[in-house]
């Protein structure tokens, strides 16, 4: 079986600022307990637009 990690830092239709970073919170919780998870799997770093929340919509 193969892993691949694919990290989604990815604020839009979450409703809050901030979630972009819960990827990295689980990486950091792994680190912290010596787990070689995320150091252990290839990954791959999907692109955001984050910046477009800051675009007023009316929708």
């Amino acid at each position: 079986m193969q892993i691949e990690i694919i990290k989604n830092r990815s604020d839009i239709g979450a409703g809050t600022r901030g979630s972009d970073m819960g990827i990295d919170a689980i990486e950091i919780a792994a680190i912290n307990n010596h787990n070689p998870f995320f150091t252990r799997y290839p990954y791959v770093d999907v692109k955001t637009h984050n910046e477009t929340i800051y675009n007023k919509s009316e929708f």
